[in-house]
């Protein structure tokens, strides 16, 4: 039996809801210390975020505005001084 449009999106969504912010790890946690998974856990991230991050990295390395930079407020409204992550560069 196939599964819907509707039901495969139900799914998709319960998966996000249950899995995005969770810690986990790659092995075993038998196996392990209790140290060890504080040392080696990782977070799950939602896709946004992941792809938030990346664009903010790539605007620091190549020294570009993010699309939301107060430099890019013309025509419509006065340009302003950088407001995005580049400017929190040290």
């Amino acid at each position: 039996m196939a599964i819907s449009e509707s039901q495969r999106l139900k799914e998709l969504q319960h998966y996000h809801d249950t899995s995005v912010g969770l810690y986990c790890i790659d092995r075993d946690p038998m196996e392990v210390d209790i140290d060890w998974v504080r040392r080696n856990a990782f977070r799950l991230e939602s896709v946004d975020a992941i792809e938030k991050r990346r664009r903010e990295e790539a605007a620091v390395l190549n020294g570009c505005h993010e699309s939301d930079c107060a430099v890019h407020n013309g025509p419509a409204y006065p340009t302003g001084e950088c407001d995005c992550i580049q400017s929190e560069k040290p």
